[in-house]
Formats: structure tokens, sequence, C-alpha cells
């Protein structure tokens, strides 16, 4: 079982026995990008799993390396199939490869709330 904590307005985690993930919101998706970082690797797992490192800090997150969100458009309507980020000192840096209009700039991490589908769970 696992639950999504709110750790501040702008990044939340979700954790289980197994398998810890960061959530921040991304303005040029509209949506919740995760980063993995603690999940089952061999021999516990099938397949390497890919984990990210954190700085800890939820005021100011650093994540590394770099996140690409990459999606199948006939999945998913009205959505951009490519975003490449990189969260540094609580502020995202959007690679020029991005396929939406914040390709190339740099902004402070978002407030989530309001942003997130009802069945997510809050404490």
């Amino acid at each position: 079982m696992s639950e999504v904590v709110k750790l501040t307005d702008r990044l939340w985690v979700r954790r289980s026995e197994h398998w810890e993930n960061y959530y921040l919101y991304c303005p040029g998706c509209k949506e919740l990008h995760g980063f993995c970082t603690k999940a089952p690797q061999p021999p516990e797992s099938t397949y390497i799993n890919p984990v990210w490192s954190f700085n800890g800090n939820a005021e100011s997150p650093t994540f590394t390396p770099s996140l690409l969100h990459k999606r199948h458009t006939s999945d998913y309507p009205g959505c951009k199939p490519h975003c490449h980020i990189i969260v540094t000192d609580g502020r995202i840096q959007f690679c020029a490869d991005c396929e939406h209009e914040l390709a190339g700039q740099t902004i402070d991490l978002t407030t989530i709330a309001d942003k997130v589908p009802a069945d997510y769970m809050i404490t």
C-alpha cells in the first residue's frame, strides 16, 4: 500500500516498501512528472528500474539526471509526446527538445494543488 504525501505545495512523494517517487507539476505538459528515487533492482526485479538522485531538499529540490518524459500521442489526445527537463534548486529547466511552449525556458516549480486527479490521496 502506498500513499501520496504533500511535502510542500510544489513537491509530493508516493512511498511504499519498495518504491519512492517524487512528483512535481509540469506546466508545459499540464500534468505531473515523477522522479523515482527508490525501486527494486535485480535480483528482486526482472529488469533494471531507472532511479534518480534527490538532494533531499523539499523546498528547493534537485533531481539528477534529467527526466525525459515520452508517450504516444494517440493514447493521450491533445498532449505533447515529449518533455525533457532538468530540476535544479527548485527550478525546472525545459530543454530545447521539449515539444511544448516552455522549451528553452527555466521557471520556478509551480504549485500542484488543483492540478491533479481527484483520486490522489493526500495526507
